[in-house]
């Protein structure tokens, strides 16, 4: 069983739409600090709101990874509750599909998530930052 398998098509999905939201939001603002310098008083107010698009993804996919972990660690341990009779309960803590695995498997992702969001968004953040600046002190120009 592939690891994306293992972790299921609701964590796959979660995971999915939390990247496709950075990419709109770093989009969208590569776009405003595009089209700023046309219209630098109505495109403010998206700017900020893409800025905070932007920064918010990394703090909930390591939030995600996280609820995995504790989703993951419910299936393990109820998973152990009902193998302890049989006398199987290595399987049924490291086993494919197990808990175990969905719970190592959403904080990692979670994670490398957070990460890499956090290093790509930086320059954006930065450029966005110093638009703010630049408008709101137009004098020191």
């Amino acid at each position: 069983m592939s690891p994306m398998m293992a972790l299921g098509p609701i964590w796959c999905g979660l995971f999915a739409f939390l990247m496709l939201e950075w990419i709109w939001a770093a989009a969208r603002l590569q776009a405003l600090l595009r089209e700023l310098p046309a219209r630098p008083s109505e495109a403010v107010a998206e700017l900020e709101s893409a800025t905070s698009a932007l920064e918010a993804v990394p703090g909930r996919a390591m939030l995600y990874g996280i609820l995995g972990t504790a989703v993951g660690m419910i299936q393990a341990l109820g998973a152990v509750d009902q193998s302890a009779a049989a006398g199987d309960v290595l399987e049924a803590l490291m086993g494919p599909g197990a808990g175990t695995t969905v719970a190592l498997l959403s904080t990692a992702i979670g994670l490398v998530i957070s990460d890499v969001t956090t290093r790509f968004a930086r320059p954006l953040l930065a450029r966005a930052d110093a638009v703010f600046w630049a408008l709101e002190n137009p004098d020191a120009t």
